[in-house]
């Protein structure tokens, strides 16, 4: 059976708004609720007493905690009335006539204490409007941050080579193999280079004119068959209609163009 006592609300002023609040705190803010015919959601008093929404349902919800003045009243009266002995009479009458002499004190504290808890709840509301104007503010802001950023265009992201591009790097890396007998180390300015060949010389031209830069027996060009140097002698490379490619048939014997048939976008070098 549960055992109630009175509680003064002037303890309210010793709560600290926006930290965790024990179970008696949480009861002497229900009682002077409760008082002062305040209703307020299970939400509302969990921002006041820095707790979950769960925690202070189950606190509202728990029969042994929930605040009922009604009784808190008769438990008060009945610890008065047994405050004598059984069968003191001098007592009993001393008791009858100091009686109403305390009523008036009592219920003048009581009126006292009631304005002071209004007011202490008041604060104690203040508060919690405070902090969900504060909440609703951080999340404006950061609504607007996310709507910054968002306009924010985000960096291209880096393709890998395609159509043309991939095709003659493709074959490069297999005609450079055939001719200099190693692989060949593709480097950041070797995409550059192709990418600027293939902007002035369609495919099939290019893959010639390389037929012959690979091939040509150059005393200068020994050590020197890359990508960029094709670039800086593409200008002094036989043209695909000079009479020194032999119409591809010693490339073809090479292995560096497609066999006599073969389409070049059928073969698979």
């Amino acid at each position: 059976m549960a055992r109630w006592a009175p509680i003064n609300l002037t303890l309210l002023q010793h709560l600290k708004p926006g930290t965790l609040h024990s179970k008696v705190d949480a009861a002497l803010v229900l009682a002077s609720d409760r008082m002062n015919s305040i209703e307020r959601s299970a939400r509302e008093y969990a921002k006041i007493w820095a707790w979950s929404p769960d925690k202070a349902r189950r606190f509202l919800n728990d029969p042994e905690s929930v605040i009922n003045l009604a009784q808190v009243t008769n438990e008060t009266g009945k610890a008065s009335n047994d405050g004598g002995l059984p069968g003191d009479t001098s007592q009993q009458q001393d008791n009858m006539s100091t009686k109403v002499n305390k009523s008036e004190t009592s219920q003048q504290r009581v009126s006292n204490e009631t304005g002071k808890a209004s007011i202490d709840t008041g604060l104690l509301a203040g508060t919690s409007q405070m902090q969900v104007n504060n909440e609703s503010t951080t999340s404006q802001l950061f609504n607007k941050e996310r709507k910054i950023s968002s306009l924010v265009a985000s960096p291209p992201a880096k393709r890998p080579p395609s159509g043309d591009h991939q095709t003659f790097v493709a074959w490069w890396h297999h005609a450079y193999q055939m001719t200099q007998g190693k692989p060949y180390i593709f480097a950041n300015k070797d995409g550059k280079a192709v990418k600027t060949l293939l902007e002035t010389h369609p495919l099939k031209q290019l893959i010639l004119t390389a037929c012959h830069f690979l091939s040509v027996d150059d005393a200068f060009l020994v050590n020197r068959r890359d990508l960029p140097m094709l670039l800086s002698l593409i200008n002094r490379m036989p043209g695909h209609t000079d009479p020194i490619h032999q119409g591809g048939r010693g490339y073809r014997t090479a292995g560096l163009l497609p066999p006599e048939g073969i389409m070049f976008e059928d073969w698979k070098f």
